[in-house]
């Protein structure tokens, strides 16, 4: 089963991914890009083909996202994309921000499965697919979990590579429960191949996934592997000993020094994260400058930070400080602060 990092906009850009693929990205089989828009004949962004293009990209495998509700626009960005050498290309019909929404693109495409119906229509005509695999990643509706049932009917018609399924509403964003009944209607009824997204948060929730869904061609993860960078290794360890190497927040406070599979302790795992996190923060810095860096790894911190709330001296001070952090020398000084807790709290 691949193991999919998902793209998460302003966070998994190709600074974050070289950086996640050297530390930890052995167990990753692909990258997603953040969602690119193509907008005219031929062109993208200039940011977005920074992004995608190969140079910036290599030892790992990417799968170019694009955003749009023209078929013009995918069928052109998607050529461009097989000169770049890329054979995969996803589109997004999920995204449930309310600037997306409004355009009617992402998870406003989905209160219209007519429109979906002619724009992969006209896509699949195009005979595009013959030159690259396209792939969608979807919400099951909109405003009701009913809406879920014809928007299948409208994937079913044509040969994807690949549904991946986050089970949310549009109008969810990420919050509440996700609805798995609509789930179990892609996996059971979908006449592609389907991958799950949404809510892996530790190698136990990939392995009771899998155990209920044991034909699924992948597992995607993102706001998982934000708060745990390493989430992809330790599913694969668990997946050869489902006994060792499952992660959580809380199992990493009480393990201490020695882990569970007894080849490594977690102040060394924390010793790897606070290498991982310093290296993006100075990549940051590199690229762009140390106030807009700042910015940048601030919001990799509402994820982060889960895994030191389960430590007997946290304090919500600490992050908040952490959060209030303007200057470079101000931040450094307040995240030693976090890290340095597992020193403490050693056995």
């Amino acid at each position: 089963m691949k193991l999919e990092f998902a793209p998460l906009e302003g966070l998994t850009k190709y600074t974050f991914r070289n950086i996640h693929n050297k530390y930890y990205g052995e167990a990753v089989d692909e990258y997603y890009s953040p969602f690119i828009e193509p907008s005219s004949i031929r062109t993208m962004k200039v940011r977005a083909v920074e992004d995608i293009i190969p140079e910036h990209n290599a030892g790992y495998t990417l799968i170019p996202q694009l955003l749009t509700n023209n078929s013009s626009y995918f069928i052109e960005a998607a050529d461009v994309l097989t000169e770049y050498g890329y054979d995969t290309v996803n589109i997004n019909i999920g995204c449930p921000s309310n600037t997306v929404v409004k355009k009617g693109r992402g998870s406003g495409f989905l209160a219209e499965p007519d429109k979906i119906d002619k724009f992969l229509y006209e896509i699949f005509a195009s005979g595009i697919n013959d030159r690259v695999k396209i792939s969608i990643k979807t919400r099951i509706g909109y405003e009701d979990v009913s809406e879920f049932k014809n928007i299948l009917k409208v994937y079913n018609k044509y040969k994807l590579d690949e549904l991946i399924v986050h089970p949310r509403l549009g109008k969810q964003m990420y919050s509440g429960n996700v609805h798995m009944e609509e789930f179990d209607m892609a996996y059971n009824e979908g006449k592609m191949p389907i991958s799950y997204n949404g809510d892996i948060l530790c190698a136990e929730d990939y392995l009771k996934l899998k155990e209920k869904y044991p034909k699924l061609k992948g597992v995607m993860i993102g706001r998982g592997a934000i708060a745990r960078p390493e989430i992809f290794e330790e599913i694969r360890r668990a997946e050869c000993n489902p006994l060792e190497g499952i992660g959580n927040d809380r199992d990493l406070a009480e393990r201490g020094v020695l882990g569970e599979n007894g080849d490594s302790t977690v102040v060394e795992d924390i010793a790897k994260l606070k290498k991982y996190h310093d290296e993006l923060l100075s990549a940051y810095e590199n690229a762009i400058s140390q106030r807009v860096a700042v910015l940048h790894i601030k919001e990799h911190w509402p994820f982060l930070i889960r895994r030191f709330k389960e430590l007997p001296d946290y304090e919500d001070r600490l992050f908040r400080n952490l959060m209030k952090c303007t200057t470079m020398l101000e931040f450094k000084i307040e995240a030693n602060k976090l890290f340095s807790l597992y020193e403490k709290n050693k056995k």
